[in-house]
């Protein structure tokens, strides 16, 4: 190995011992630097992953959609007064979806 390479393991060895060794008020503060740095590109990188989900969903044929719609109605309906979450986990049995 050259003696650049060596010098670099030995500093990241050194940094990661380092970090190690911190207390954990320190820890968290570089942990919030970090993430904060990281922020915007997890946000987008969700973002993209929607849009990608969204776009490449399976479409429901009209008999689904129809079902779907009838159930919905029931639960604007039925679900105000009488809790529609039980609802939709029997239509969701029902159709097996």
């Amino acid at each position: 190995m050259r003696k650049l390479n060596v010098l670099a393991v030995v500093l990241f060895v050194a940094s990661l011992v380092a970090v190690f060794m911190l207390n954990t008020p320190t820890t968290r503060r570089i942990q919030e630097r970090v993430l904060a740095v990281f922020a915007p590109f997890v946000h987008s990188s969700a973002a993209v992953g929607d849009a990608v989900e969204a776009v490449s969903a399976p479409g429901m044929d009209s008999v689904e959609l129809a079902e779907r719609n009838e159930q919905l109605r029931m639960e604007a309906f039925v679900g105000g007064r009488y809790g529609g979450e039980r609802n939709t986990i029997n239509w969701w049995m029902r159709t097996g979806s």
